[in-house]
């Protein structure tokens, strides 16, 4: 194997174990969140702060990545996500919850907006060469989005881990917190083994959009727009949602989630053949408009 396979494997495997965690600790939360007695602006405002969190993450990641590294940066990131899962285990007030939510890498949505999405984009970016660049993307959101499904789908184990004596609901979240935190450790083990081909490759540009910096501006404000949409129905607060209205146990709603999101990585596969046939910005933009009138009905 190549380092440049081994680059793409070691990347893939990760964000499969990122996504899985964080399709599980959503709905959770949710259930957490219910445990606790939180109101439901409280479990929103503990959303935003996870979200926040990562938006300013995501922004120091994106301006001091290379001069760092980028394997030293998804290392710090694992080890990040591990104690992440320690913290939501030893939260039990809405406070700390808000903290950990702000400095956690727990994302509380249904897609991928981890810190650590554009330091492994840019490396598969540099891998991937020519006409298999848009295949590898597809197949990358394709592993995410698998293990996000499963990782919903497990969540119904917490009702499996209640039944153990003494730890009865809140116990068996809090277990599965710490799951979370070793999945953490699980992704730390994959990225210290990174070879070198991850870094800015040599002689590289460091800083700067130059000719690109029209068209990043303007994907920029079309996905702000759909994030702002997006973010008025986050994962978390819908399974919250689904508790409350209909008393869904944690198990079906994982199941929904699973369903929904298995489908999502179904359309991946679409997408990188129509992208050949039509263009990329076309099969976004005439994909996005089903499936935003689908959302609003």
């Amino acid at each position: 194997m190549n380092p440049a396979q081994a680059t793409t494997r070691i990347l893939f495997a990760s964000k499969a174990l990122r996504t899985f965690g964080d399709g599980m600790m959503a709905i959770l939360l949710a259930r957490y969140f219910d445990i606790l007695g939180m109101k439901g602006w409280e479990a929103g405002l503990v959303a935003s702060s996870a979200l926040v969190g990562t938006s300013l993450a995501t922004f120091l990641v994106g301006r001091y990545t290379e001069r760092f590294g980028r394997r030293r940066v998804l290392i710090a990131g694992a080890v990040l996500t591990a104690l992440s899962g320690v913290a939501y285990a030893l939260s039990t007030s809405f406070p700390l919850l808000l903290l950990t939510a702000f400095l956690g890498t727990v994302n509380a949505t249904s897609g991928d907006v981890s810190a650590l999405l554009p330091v492994e984009q840019a490396v598969i970016a540099q891998v991937a060469k020519g006409q298999e660049r848009v295949k590898t993307f597809a197949r990358f959101n394709i592993a995410g989005s698998l293990a996000g499904a499963f990782g919903a789908l497990a969540s119904g184990l917490v009702g499996v881990v209640a039944l153990f004596p003494g730890l009865g609901e809140e116990g068996a979240t809090r277990w599965m917190f710490a799951s979370y935190a070793a999945l953490g450790l699980l992704t730390l083990a994959l990225v210290v083994r990174l070879p070198a081909t991850a870094e800015l490759a040599e002689g590289a540009r460091r800083g700067g959009l130059g000719p690109s910096r029209r068209r990043v501006v303007t994907l920029s404000a079309l996905f702000a727009t759909d994030s702002f949409a997006g973010g008025m129905i986050v994962s978390s607060l819908v399974a919250l949602f689904l508790l409350r209205e209909f008393n869904m146990d944690p198990a079906v709603t994982g199941a929904v989630f699973f369903g929904a999101t298995f489908f999502q990585a179904v359309s991946f596969i679409v997408s990188s053949r129509l992208s050949t046939r039509f263009g990329l910005v076309n099969t976004m933009v005439f994909t996005h408009l089903p499936s935003n009138a689908l959302l609003i009905g």
